[in-house]
């Protein structure tokens, strides 16, 4: 008796059958059957005996060998479905595990940074923005002291020494409010 087909594996089973080839179609093989379902019985007996029942019994044979074949080839499909749909479960269960872990080591790391009781974000805030703070300490740099960047920015340019105040002042020969002066009474000595 021959073992049954595996899925996955060649199907070596029909190698001697007729329908395997040319060289199996040569050979012959004699069969002793016993029929014992009165179906099968009253068909066969439809026949007269000799040539004609032994033809019809070898093309039954033949079908339903074919069928048997086909039937197979079906339960390997349906053997490669429910793989395939366990290989899809297996990927399912996969996907929600990876996002489960993902969406957990998003939410530490979020609660690392953000709690307001421990978390980094406070705490550096709390740094920027305390009195005599980080945030404080370099604007006072930058703006607050006299001796500061912009201090010294704002007094090159409009400071006592500036260019812009020499301009603007009615002391300077040079200025533009002193040039301004003598026009004005040069104007008015004129009118008069």
């Amino acid at each position: 008796m021959k073992e049954p087909h595996q899925p996955g594996q060649p199907d070596t089973r029909w190698e001697n059958s007729p329908l395997a080839g040319e060289e199996a179609a040569l050979q012959e093989m004699e069969i002793r059957l016993r029929i014992t379902e009165p179906e099968l019985i009253s068909e066969i007996a439809a026949y007269p005996e000799g040539r004609i029942r032994d033809d019809f019994i070898r093309t039954a044979l033949r079908i339903g060998v074919m069928a048997l074949r086909q039937a197979e080839g079906q339960i390997d499909s349906q053997a490669v479905r429910n793989e395939g749909e366990h290989l899809l479960r297996e990927l399912e269960r996969y996907l929600d595990d990876h996002r489960r872990q993902v969406t957990q080591q998003i939410a530490v790391s979020l609660k690392e940074y953000f709690d307001p009781n421990d978390g980094r974000f406070p705490e550096r805030l709390e740094r920027l923005l305390k009195k005599d703070g980080e945030l404080e300490q370099v604007l006072r740099r930058q703006v607050g002291e006299q001796d500061s960047v912009l201090a010294r920015t704002l007094g090159a340019y409009l400071g006592d020494s500036s260019k812009l105040m020499k301009q603007l002042s009615r002391d300077d020969p040079e200025g533009f409010l002193h040039g301004m002066q003598e026009i004005l009474q040069k104007a008015l000595e004129a009118d008069r």
